[in-house]
């Protein structure tokens, strides 16, 4: 359920959900990490994220994490996660530790759209933030239009701090609200 209220963008209600499954069995939640990255509850994230500690799966979301979270420094200790599909990591490390213009535009180049919008949702953040916010903007309206709705989120989410104000990227954020309220008309939720 909280995948699935992940996806919809009721970080809230997945994160609720995420504990209560905790207090039975933290094996197999992971994932759960996402939902509170979202809240900004990053000590939270990282009872997530260790239950698989030394993946390349922790390894690559602590960095999402620590970035997001302004620790550059820590994030650049870990060790680079070499994850099919997921080369967006690879990018924002090498934002992070300062690369050449190049070396970005390189890395850029071999993020590609995934089956997965909750990694689309990633590239595009990772995207913004080493300043390719055309590719970034794209990437997000794709994982929205798959159904990953992302808002709030994107409201607040730090690596989307200079594409905000982007008329493409407002388009956007109006197709996530228009995903949500979809989304909850269709359970009968209430939205928050």
């Amino acid at each position: 359920m909280s995948y699935v209220l992940r996806y919809a963008g009721l970080m809230q209600e997945s994160g609720k959900e995420c504990d209560a499954a905790f207090a039975i069995d933290p094996y197999g939640l992971r994932s759960c990490a996402v939902a509170f990255i979202a809240l900004r509850e990053y000590a939270r994230a990282r009872d997530f994220i260790h239950t698989d500690a030394g993946s390349e799966w922790a390894n690559a979301i602590s960095i999402h994490e620590l970035i997001r979270e302004g620790k550059k420094v820590e994030a650049l200790q870990i060790a680079e996660p070499h994850i099919a599909g997921w080369e967006s990591f690879n990018l924002l490390l090498g934002c992070a530790r300062g690369a050449a213009a190049s070396e970005i535009a390189d890395l850029a180049k071999r993020v590609k759209p995934s089956d997965d919008p909750e990694t689309d949702y990633f590239s595009a953040t990772h995207l913004a933030y080493c300043n390719q916010g055309t590719a970034a903007i794209s990437m997000l309206k794709r994982a929205v239009e798959r159904k990953y709705c992302s808002y709030p989120e994107l409201d607040s989410d730090p690596f989307f701090a200079d594409v905000r104000i982007e008329t493409d990227f407002l388009a956007v954020r109006s197709e996530a609200i228009a995903c949500q309220r979809d989304f909850v008309a269709h359970l009968g939720l209430s939205n928050q």
